[in-house]
């Protein structure tokens, strides 16, 4: 009887601890879970094609603020998917601080918000070469429009001090966006300029030299044409060849249709004190941009997958077919070019470093230049 009484005890106390750890589980974000808290061997395919090399920021930031504000940033869903039973939703509001001092109060005057998965490339050494990708999109009713531009899906450098090739943006102003920051190459500052990474940290100025040249917009989506409540597919083919840039090239099909396809540089060339190893390419999706317009947003994120050919992606589940979307050819040009950063000559002859130049802290002011007039006088643009 004693006996008895002692496995019965036993088993209430561990089912107990189990009914606590799944209730921790549950009242905290699944950001930080293995593979972001889905099962590798259950047949789920919110996500596909990754390894377990997901390595999230903020972590001690977003569970305080979780904690604090009973909220979950980044959680694993059933109540709305695109295909099978699972998908993420991520919710980024903008009042308080749930991000790394990086993020909420940058060199140049930002105040961002990241609620961003961030994979780090097989065994967290970033990739390179042809890629596919997919990732399944919901903006709903919750999402407040901004002009400003928040970030849903990246193209980032493994190498800090370089600023992401491409983002997939939205905005109410110009809608869905694909930005291109690396089709130029670079713009050099020896002494070095917070604009050229504003996000990579504030004291190593010093290396933050190389700027992006160059910014390409593509209009993917008008906003007029956006629509709330509804699954966008989208599928990426890049080709991030570190030896032939002359092979370089992005391609976007949503669902379905062919609507951009563009050859030039992807990935950024290896600098001068870069060590080529540091320089590849990782993955990000979520929601990231600033939190200076007081906006919420959320979206849903469903069917991310990555592959080194179209036809291991298995898109006939979505409803499409490689021989569909490889059959279909365009040739875009950005909706909007724009040269950066080319002041530079005006900082020489006017005698000043690029880093003591005062950033613009303008909420309404997206995108921006600094120019050095001839008497040394500074004066700050809005470029719309």
């Amino acid at each position: 009887m004693f006996r008895l009484l002692s496995v019965l005890v036993i088993s209430l106390a561990v089912s107990s601890q189990a009914v606590a750890n799944t209730n921790n589980s549950s009242k905290h974000s699944d950001f930080f879970r293995p593979n972001l808290g889905i099962s590798q061997f259950s047949g789920d395919t919110t996500l596909m094609g990754f390894k377990d090399s997901w390595r999230n920021y903020s972590k001690k930031e977003i569970i305080e603020y979780e904690k604090e504000n009973n909220i979950k940033l980044f959680s694993i869903v059933k109540d709305n998917t695109r295909y099978g039973k699972t998908a993420f939703y991520v919710q980024a509001p903008s009042d308080g601080c749930f991000n790394i001092a990086e993020d909420c109060d940058r060199p140049n005057n930002q105040q961002q918000k990241r609620v961003e998965a961030h994979y780090n490339g097989p065994n967290g050494m970033g990739f390179v070469g042809n890629i596919w990708t997919t990732i399944s999109i919901y903006i709903p009713d919750e999402w407040e429009d901004s002009q400003r531009f928040q970030s849903l899906m990246q193209f980032h450098s493994s190498y800090s001090h370089y600023q992401p090739p491409f983002q997939l943006m939205l905005s109410s102003k110009r809608g869905l966006l694909w930005k291109h920051m690396s089709g130029g190459g670079f713009n050099i500052f020896d002494e070095g300029n917070h604009e050229c990474s504003p996000g990579s940290g504030n004291d190593d100025d010093d290396a933050k030299k190389y700027c992006p040249a160059t910014e390409d917009i593509y209009t993917l989506i008008p906003y007029s044409d956006f629509e709330k409540n509804k699954w966008y597919d989208l599928v990426f083919n890049v080709n991030f060849d570190k030896k032939n840039a002359d092979e370089h090239f992005h391609k976007i099909w949503i669902n379905g249709e062919l609507v951009l396809e563009r050859h030039n540089r992807t990935i950024w060339e290896t600098m001068p004190g870069v060590d080529d190893r540091d320089n590849r390419i990782v993955f990000d999706f979520g929601i990231y941009g600033t939190k200076q317009d007081g906006k919420f947003h959320a979206a849903y994120f469903d069917e991310i997958h990555q592959r080194r050919s179209c036809e291991k992606l298995k898109l006939g589940r979505l409803g499409y077919s490689c021989k569909d979307l490889l059959s279909q050819k365009t040739n875009t040009k950005p909706t909007k070019s724009m040269k950066l950063f080319d002041e530079q000559k005006a900082f020489a002859k006017a005698g000043v470093k690029s880093k003591e130049i005062p950033t613009l802290a303008n909420d309404d002011c997206e995108l921006k230049r600094t120019i050095v007039k001839a008497n040394g006088e500074f004066e700050t643009q809005c470029l719309d």
